[in-house]
């Protein structure tokens, strides 16, 4: 049952994110773009530089956060706070590079939008399963 549940609200937080997107590409004049699953969304080489670099801090982050979770139970707060901490860096290198050096800067408030999106999802399903 866990993890039906699981799989619905990633659906819903899928679906929101899909259905929100195209209102605001109209809203803000952006020209619509193919899905792509698997696509670069790097702006420059140094944007691709960066993020791997945040990505493997992020990895090792999490593996350390999830050992010390194992072992001592108490430290799950710290394990999702260090988890939404991650994710919203991820989130605000992506937008400052769209912002700053994008043919298209208005791109980084759709980037924007899918952060606060997903940050509402990991809240929601925080409290909806764990308070």
């Amino acid at each position: 049952m866990y993890w039906l549940k699981y799989m619905m609200t990633l659906l819903l937080v899928l679906a929101v994110m899909r259905a929100v997107k195209p209102v605001l590409r109209k809203w803000l004049g952006l020209k619509n773009e193919k899905w792509n699953f698997f696509r670069d969304s790097y702006v420059n080489q140094s944007h691709r530089n960066v993020d791997k670099w945040l990505r493997r801090v992020n990895g090792m982050t999490i593996m350390t956060l999830a050992v010390t979770v194992i072992y001592s139970k108490e430290m799950f707060f710290i394990y999702w706070t260090g988890f939404i901490t991650l994710l919203s860096a991820d989130y605000v290198v992506r937008v400052f590079f769209e912002w700053k050096q994008s043919d298209y800067p208005k791109e980084a408030l759709l980037t924007l939008m899918e952060m606060v999106v997903m940050l509402a999802a990991v809240f929601i399903g925080y409290h909806y399963w764990y308070v």
